[in-house]
């Protein structure tokens, strides 16, 4: 294993560079950002070219892309676009250009394979094509660690995606692509690795499927980026605002190593939060269990009078068309997003459940996420739903969290505040589910002191009949009482997750800074206002703010 810093002697890169490299550069149709001009005049596939060009090893370069996407239906527009860029790539550089007819990683590996059987090169360099910011000396590092230990694959550690490619040996290329196709004594998981849409970790997904038949090398980051989730590419719209704001700050010092750029990254609000990519959304006041985990019973009496599930007036559920009014806003803002109903509330009890549904799923881009307790789900209610979204394509955007937190109906009536009986009503409404939606449905068990003594066993059940979620407890700032289990808090504090990604709506459009102000503290109403006003406003100091400071729910990630 490499670390940065640690090249090897000139005698040796003399070598190294020598050696025939092909560069493969997956410019996919499913970005609307790639050829724009964000970077100084530039685009994003522009700059990639550039950096192959600076590249001296390279001998080949060869191009893919798609013709499966609904942002670009026009395979033609893309190859025009990429023909124009690669008339511009060095004489020395043969290059070629395939569109692919599934854009799936084992038509990505074979396409290659049989690049490299016409071709003759050393080691392959894969890259994306909305990228802007792959760095030449780190590139250089992982060829050179390549080499040098004689690896069949070389990755760079720790890095956001999009600062560096991967290299792989030519050999590799070939064995990969006999893996995703599959045969006698060959694991069926690589064969399912190769149905994958091509992204950033296609190679590595095909890889660990027999990790152990390969020598890997690695290049490690200095500054351990993982926690970040940083994506340095324009493959959507969050990521391509981040990567503007990336350039802007960079412009300032003319610094764009890869840690010049990480540094600028970790320093700059407008990098680290652009716009939203979890809707948290009450589309339901009304609940029907008194959880002794939930404050919401308490404050929602507190705001209506009455405890939640009494409450049945005009009031108590979004109106549909306020609903299809919001995810449209949503939708038009964000592009790609998780929306999560309800936030507070059974959102199973809206009178028009199974349309607010469709309203999400009908928006290429947008997941629905459904939080239920199951009580009230009968196969009725399934069969209206599945008839009015069955001809859309919701199979990987559907998911359906289920409300357990129990494994006898002891600590389920104790926890939910429920008649024991109901636990085995809540089984059979969960075989209803995972009949209905298969591979969508996931048992939720948020681990207390009232309920450490079954995790094992909720654990077991569910591995093996479902697919289980297990969640921290959240004492909502002290508003609940402490029943955590263990502290995971993080040594160091880092800037939360949900202010940077979450956006929390309320049943009548108010906009909480977040979850842990439970009813309070609104930024405005989506109703009267732009969700992209409202969303500008979610700014606040976590250093000051009173809250944040109680708050230990800044390190937990919603999708």
């Amino acid at each position: 294993m490499s670390t940065q810093g640690g090249l090897v002697s000139d005698g040796e890169f003399a070598d190294s560079i020598s050696m025939s490299t092909l560069a493969v550069v997956y410019a996919g149709t499913d970005s609307a950002y790639t050829f724009e001009p964000f970077f100084g005049g530039h685009s994003a596939f522009e700059c990639c070219l550039n950096w192959i060009n600076s590249l001296s090893s390279v001998s080949y370069l060869l191009v893919l892309t798609d013709s499966c996407s609904e942002i670009a239906p026009n395979s033609g527009k893309y190859s025009t676009q990429i023909s124009c860029y690669c008339a511009g790539i060095s004489d020395e550089k043969k290059c070629s250009q395939i569109v692919l007819k599934q854009s799936s990683t084992a038509e990505l590996l074979q396409t290659v394979s049989k690049f490299l059987i016409e071709h003759d090169c050393d080691q392959v360099l894969f890259a994306f094509g909305y990228c802007p910011f792959y760095d030449k000396a780190l590139t250089e590092e992982l060829l050179d660690t390549h080499i040098k230990y004689g690896a069949e694959y070389t990755f760079a550690d720790c890095y956001p995606a999009g600062l560096a490619p991967e290299i792989l040996a030519s050999e590799t290329v070939h064995i990969l692509t006999r893996l995703v196709e599959g045969g006698d004594g060959l694991p069926l998981a690589s064969i399912e690795a190769g149905k994958r849409k091509i992204s950033f970790d296609s190679i590595f997904s095909v890889i660990k499927t027999d990790i152990n038949a390969f020598e890997i090398e690695t290049v490690l980051s200095p500054v351990d980026m993982r926690l970040y989730r940083l994506e340095f590419s324009c493959r959507n719209k969050r990521n391509m605002l981040s990567c503007r704001a990336l350039y802007e700050e960079a412009v300032k010092t003319d610094d764009f190593s890869s840690q010049g750029l990480c540094r600028i990254a970790l320093s700059s609000s407008a990098v680290l939060r652009t716009i939203p990519s979890f809707y948290y959304i009450q589309i339901a006041v009304p609940c029907t269990g008194t959880c002794v985990f939930c404050p919401y019973p308490a404050v929602c009496k507190q705001k209506y009078g009455t405890e939640p599930a009494l409450i049945n007036n005009n009031e108590a559920f979004m109106p549909l068309v306020r609903f299809e009014q919001l995810i449209e806003q949503a939708w038009k803002l964000s592009e790609e997003a998780v929306v999560s109903l309800s936030l507070w509330g059974e959102a199973l009890l809206h009178p028009e459940i199974e349309k607010c549904i469709r309203v999400v799923l009908e928006r290429r881009g947008l997941s629905l996420c459904i939080e239920t307790d199951a009580c009230v789900v009968t196969e009725s209610l399934l069969n209206r739903i599945i008839a009015v979204i069955n001809d859309l394509d919701w199979r990987g955007r559907l998911f359906w969290i289920v409300s357990c937190d129990a494994a006898s109906a002891e600590t389920y009536a104790k926890l939910h505040g429920t008649a024991a009986e109901n636990f085995a009503a809540l089984r059979k409404h969960i075989d209803m589910l995972q009949n209905a939606f298969p591979q969508a449905v996931y048992e939720q068990f948020v681990r207390m002191n009232e309920n450490e003594h079954e995790l094992e066993l909720f654990y077991r059940y569910w591995k093996e009949n479902g697919h289980e979620l297990i969640q921290k407890y959240d004492n909502f700032c002290g508003v609940m009482p402490d029943r955590k289990t263990a502290d995971l808090t993080p040594v160091e504090r880092k800037p939360c997750w949900h202010l940077r990604r979450d956006m929390h709506i309320l049943v009548d459009g108010t906009v909480p800074i977040c979850r842990e102000r439970l009813l309070e503290g609104s930024l405005g109403c989506v109703f009267d206002e732009n969700v992209e006003t409202i969303w500008q406003r979610g700014t606040i100091d976590e250093r000051v703010d009173p809250i944040c400071g109680a708050c230990d729910e800044y390190y937990t990630f919603n999708f």
